[in-house]
């Protein structure tokens, strides 16, 4: 069994009981968080197709890789909130994220960000690493905030110029209520 400092119950069970899940989706923004500090009990997620995750830009996805490295077949994933990124250094990855690297090994084919601001620096950047280390992608999905048509232009332009080459068949769509 496995315990956190941060957590005053045991979450292993929870963890272990959701190793056949096909759909794994939570609304706690804290969810990444708690893969990472019971990350001894995270389960090979081996039938786990789609995964929807609740995000916000404060908190830490370091638990995200330990989540991922553990399903093989994952091809979607929707991240439902705004990006992680350093609000001091919005140029960089944040450290919990060591360059995005854990996603090359990765079969996700679709990836769905809802909530994009367009706003700072910082969410681009953190496109642009998932896109450098996600091969199999095949459709970027982006739902930005409410805006008029020539923001939605220009976020589009940005996305489709952070494409990397070898992502050039790649569609990518941007979407606004």
């Amino acid at each position: 069994m496995y315990y956190s400092e941060y957590y005053d119950f045991n979450l292993t069970n929870l963890i272990q009981g959701l190793r056949n899940v096909e759909i794994l989706s939570s609304n706690v923004e804290d969810t990444i968080g708690m893969f990472y500090e019971f990350n001894e009990a995270v389960p090979l997620f081996d039938k786990l197709l789609h995964l929807s995750i609740r995000t916000n830009e404060e908190i830490c996805w370091i638990g995200l890789e330990y989540l991922l490295e553990n399903s093989p077949h994952l091809k979607h994933i929707t991240i439902d909130g705004f990006l992680h990124y350093n609000a001091l250094d919005p140029e960089s990855v944040c450290d919990c994220l060591c360059d995005y690297s854990f996603l090359l090994l990765s079969p996700i084919e679709v990836l769905r960000i809802n909530h994009f601001g367009g706003e700072y620096s910082g969410e681009l950047v953190q496109i642009r690493e998932m896109l450098k280390n996600l091969p199999s992608l095949v459709l970027l999905e982006v739902y930005v905030e409410p805006t008029t048509y020539d923001k939605k232009q220009k976020i589009m332009n940005d996305l489709l110029r952070l494409l990397p080459k070898d992502l050039s068949h790649c569609t990518v769509q941007v979407e606004s209520s």
